[in-house]
């Protein structure tokens, strides 16, 4: 997934709003028109010597993704929780908005469930807005690599388990975690993978077969 950054700029200020301000001013555009990544802040020394800055990259952001990142803030600002979308990344019909602040790890419990309704929130109020479907990611804290490297893991192990005693199950996990673990069976021969239970309880179901075939017997989206 590409950044949404052509011709960025690299501006400071005291606070994240002077900082963008400033950058906004060098690319003639309003501050909400702006993309940005927090590229570095540094305090002061025992809160006396020094002065606070703040430095990001920023960059006009294409309308969906600017609608998407005024939206996620503004149900952040409603849910009381210290948040900003530091990073915006678009590729296709894909649109990933990273949070950093003072709350994200309270995004990160229940193994992310605040964030993929952050996500589908987001999702469908750009497609009302815009009458386009985006997939919208939204990621804190690097947890979207981490959570797949521990999906990954999870489903290796089951599918040995498969491989020995005939079948295995995952989960609980959401629609998102389910996908990732059947394009990963996808590759492993001798194995099917499907969904199986109702509502928030689905589990992915992983069997041995006789001979290769493609894995998922339903589609991994579910």
């Amino acid at each position: 997934m590409e950044d949404c950054s052509m011709n960025p700029v690299e501006a400071e200020g005291k606070t994240l709003d002077e900082a963008l301000l400033r950058a906004s001013q060098r690319l003639g555009v309003d501050p909400s028109s702006v993309g940005y990544e927090l590229l570095e802040t540094k305090g002061r020394l025992l809160g006396i010597l020094g002065r606070k800055v703040v430095k990001v990259r920023a960059w006009i952001q294409p309308e969906g993704s600017k609608e998407a990142r005024l939206f996620l803030e503004r149900l952040l600002s409603i849910a009381q929780l210290e948040c900003r979308v530091v990073r915006v990344r678009e590729e296709d019909e894909v649109l990933g908005l990273d949070l950093a602040g003072g709350d994200s790890g309270l995004l990160l419990r229940r193994d992310g469930e605040l964030l993929e309704a952050l996500g589908y929130l987001t999702e469908r109020a750009l497609s009302k807005k815009s009458g386009r479907h985006k997939r919208v990611i939204i990621d804190a804290e690097g947890f979207r690599a981490r959570r797949e490297q521990e999906l990954k893991e999870k489903a290796l192990r089951a599918a040995r388990e498969a491989m020995r005693s005939g079948s295995a199950a995952i989960g609980p996990l959401t629609a998102r975690d389910r996908r990732i673990v059947h394009l990963f069976l996808k590759e492993r021969p001798g194995l099917a993978s499907r969904s199986i239970g109702q509502g928030h309880l689905r589990r992915v179901l992983i069997t041995r077969e006789a001979s290769p075939s493609h894995c998922g017997d339903d589609h991994p989206a579910q």
